[in-house]
């Protein structure tokens, strides 16, 4: 009803990210507490949030901002875009849709970032995603975001045959893929 009456999704307030990203960092810290156990919950003196939401309705929400004109690359200077959240959060239904209105995995959103430094999108994605073992909670999301950006756009990151192969690992199913998780 905010949106019907008016309301402004590109608005940003000083030190806050845009409303994409709340969104997304909101949903990332539901979904962390509907994964504990209810004893853990209640050493930690938390609550189990209830309703439950899930990913479709998400991206439903996220599709009903954009739609109405949030702008996907809207960020404040001390925080990332979207996109970026996307790609931390290791969600790339939520990467897929954003990059589909026109996100820019490329930005580097750090004010204080100098030349060479890698876009925060393609960077969270890569090393979370295939360099990081000891985070396999979100390794394969973080991998299928990477994925979702190589098949969309060129890397700031890599060789063109280095990335014309991960472009093609990137349509393949995951387990004809090149690169596999280490077994254990």
């Amino acid at each position: 009803s905010a949106i019907a009456d008016g309301a402004n999704v590109n608005m940003l307030r000083d030190h806050y990210n845009g409303l994409l990203s709340r969104v997304i960092e909101g949903w990332e810290d539901h979904h962390f507490l509907c994964q504990p156990s209810d004893e853990e919950l209640a050493q930690q003196r938390r609550t189990r949030p209830s309703p439950q939401i899930n990913r479709s309705q998400i991206l439903a929400i996220l599709r009903r901002l954009l739609d109405a004109g949030a702008h996907p690359d809207l960020h404040s200077p001390e925080q990332p875009p979207a996109i970026v959240d996307a790609a931390l959060a290791g969600e790339p239904a939520v990467a897929a849709l954003l990059l589909d209105y026109g996100a820019d995995a490329t930005i580097v959103s750090s004010w204080d970032d100098g030349p060479g430094t890698w876009p925060g999108a393609w960077e969270y994605a890569y090393i979370d995603g295939l360099q990081m073992p000891w985070k396999e909670f979100r390794r394969a999301g973080a991998r299928e975001v990477y994925y979702e950006l190589i098949k969309r756009g060129s890397s700031p990151l890599y060789e063109q045959t280095d990335e014309d192969d991960d472009r093609r690992d990137a349509w393949l199913p995951p387990e004809q893929r090149t690169w596999q998780p280490d077994s254990e």
